[in-house]
């Protein structure tokens, strides 16, 4: 009986037998960027972002705090673009990649469709980049940032 007990201990400190789900940072996709200043002011603050930050604004409503940027180009034939929802105390920012990629076989030509903006890639790939645009973006805007899936 003692053997078992040391064993469960043992199984339980090393998590084990934790029901936990553990995050893989690599497949990370918000960025959350918290600031108590109200949703006008973080909508603005996100706005003010994205612009210095190169992106253009697509469409904006600030009563319902959405930003969907234009798209900025991050390497070569690839390009960013960022959905942004501002809340009273967060700012969570989401994104698609664009890749102007196209394949001719014959008659047929198949074109790259957008992925979403995940924390992969290696440093200067596509993904990589527009990872690290959207997280520029939010740096700017809140105090602290948190890193989710959605």
């Amino acid at each position: 009986m003692r053997k078992i007990i040391i064993l469960l201990s043992i199984l339980a400190a090393t998590g084990s037998l934790s029901q936990a789900q553990k995050i893989n940072p690599k497949n990370l996709n918000a960025v959350i960027a918290w600031s108590p200043a109200g949703k006008d002011a973080n909508f603005r603050k996100a706005v003010a972002a994205c612009i210095s930050q190169g992106f253009g604004i697509h469409y904006s409503d600030i009563d319902i705090g959405v930003i969907t940027t234009t798209q900025k180009p991050v390497t070569g034939s690839s390009s960013a673009m960022l959905n942004i929802i501002a809340t009273d105390s967060t700012v969570m920012f989401r994104g698609q990649l664009l890749m102007s990629v196209s394949i001719d076989i014959g008659s047929v030509t198949a074109e790259a469709s957008p992925s979403e903006i995940k924390n992969k890639g290696q440093k200067g790939s596509p993904l990589r980049e527009s990872w690290n645009a959207m997280e520029a973006v939010a740096r700017e805007v809140g105090d602290s940032l948190t890193y989710e899936i959605r």
